[in-house]
């Protein structure tokens, strides 16, 4: 008489190469819904993950709810909320949870906190970022509390301190920080380091507060002229 988890493995020949214990395991009759123990290593190909510890492996499409992702590869699906710890995600929607170490390859972030490791492409909606460096890609909404953007198009929300290497600032509030380079479209910066890039006056009246000029320090003023709407 075979068990419950021996007709699962005969019928999901991707859970017989698989290395995992303690589990708890539904089938739905096309996919398989894990409700919880311990993914050790191997291919996850498709199905529900609800609560557990997942060690290793490579994961290749699916809805994960909850539970702790220790280590491996993420390649699509969805993640509702849990833990990570440290990895590779290359795609998929993230929509809660918090984000602890590893390296982000593209897809779309829409909430949770995230504690430090690589992004390297992808849009970012809303959440948290607490350290880290980002390569590239579109932050829509959020808070930045601190880390080195390297580029990328910032939209909207607020930096509270860290490094801006290069990029297009849309708009938001910029709290504190170093900004090294880019183009500033919009927005309200409060204090932090200017070294060089581009900024103009938004369409509209404006308050500047006016410093000596760098190269002519005798006289402090320089005239500037912003265009607008130019068609050629």
């Amino acid at each position: 008489m075979k068990t419950e988890l021996e007709k699962y493995k005969e019928k999901y020949p991707w859970l017989a190469k698989a290395k995992f214990s303690n589990a708890k395991i539904k089938d739905m009759g096309d996919y398989v819904i894990w409700e919880n123990g311990t993914w050790e290593n191997g291919i996850w190909e498709n199905g529900t993950w609800k609560d557990g510890i997942w060690k290793d492996g490579i994961w290749e499409s699916g809805i994960w709810e909850y539970g702790v992702w220790k280590d491996g590869i993420w390649e699509n699906g969805i993640w509702e909320y849990g833990i990570w710890e440290n990895g590779t995600w290359k795609d998929g929607i993230w929509r809660g949870g918090r984000w602890i170490n590893g390296i982000w390859e593209y897809g779309v972030w829409k909430d949770g906190i995230w504690k430090d490791g690589r992004w390297e492409s992808g849009i970012w909606k809303d959440g948290t970022w607490k350290d880290g460096i980002w390569e590239n890609g579109t932050w829509e909404n959020g808070i930045w509390e601190n880390g080195i953007w390297e580029y990328g198009v910032w939209k909207d929300g607020i930096w509270e301190n860290g490094t801006w290497k290069d990029g297009i600032w849309k708009d938001g509030r910029w709290e504190s920080g170093i900004w090294k380079d880019g183009t500033w479209k919009d927005g309200i910066w409060e204090n932090g380091t200017w070294k060089d890039g581009i900024w103009k006056a938004p369409v509209g009246k404006s308050q500047v507060r006016i410093v000596p000029y760098a190269h002519d320090k005798s006289n402090p003023f320089i005239e500037l002229y912003f265009h607008y709407e130019i068609v050629s």
